[in-house]
């Protein structure tokens, strides 16, 4: 979003538009303007994240990429956390029942109910974030 003169310059863009983030891979980039409105440099191209869920016998295998420019590996925030709910959850319905710290695990999780040891059911079907 360019910052226009008089106003206020952004600094955070929360995409609140009812994204199809399930079957489509959204891509971002960040450009700077200047205050009289012209681009001054713009960023490099960093992709959704995305989670794909492997089920297996009383477990649920999770492994999450994203195609950016940086490292999501880093020493100062090295613990991405894992949330879970029942199917079709909203962000409040969600709860956090693990951490990993990815410079050690990589990007993968096995959630075989550990968390307040409650087996996961095989009837059952869970969102995850």
């Amino acid at each position: 979003m360019p910052a226009y003169p008089g106003k206020k310059p952004e600094t955070v863009l929360v995409d609140n538009d009812a994204l199809n983030t399930r079957d489509v891979v959204y891509n971002y980039r960040i450009v700077a303007y200047d205050k009289n409105g012209v681009m001054v440099d713009t960023s490099s191209t960093a992709s959704s994240v995305r989670l794909e869920l492997k089920p297996q016998l009383k477990q649920i295998e999770l492994n999450w990429s994203a195609d950016v420019p940086w490292s999501n590996r880093t020493s100062q925030y090295p613990l991405h956390r894992i949330y879970r709910g029942p199917a079709h959850s909203t962000e409040t319905d969600m709860v956090l029942i693990d951490m990993v710290n990815v410079n050690e695990q990589s990007f993968h999780y096995v959630d075989s109910g550990q968390y307040q040891s409650t087996p996961l059911k095989e009837t059952d079907m869970y969102c995850y974030r």
